[in-house]
């Protein structure tokens, strides 16, 4: 598992483009709605647990999230 989704996220070649937007352009419209804000906490949640899986190498922009 940790080698394919490895050349996943080489092949989207960045977090912007794995999560199919922006997440600094969603958050810097006021209001933001509830579902963009569910959508950014499911990827960081997400994110944030696929740093514990050995071998993982995620993109540097994934630390990002945890100052949102």
């Amino acid at each position: 598992m940790v080698a394919p989704t490895n050349a996943a996220f080489r092949a989207c070649g960045s977090l912007a483009e794995a999560m199919g937007y922006d997440y600094r352009q969603r958050l810097a419209v006021s209001p933001v709605s509830v579902d963009d804000v569910w959508d950014l906490v499911m990827w960081s949640v997400t994110l944030t647990a696929a740093q514990l899986v050995p071998g993982l190498a995620l993109p540097p922009e994934a630390r990002d999230l945890r100052q949102c």
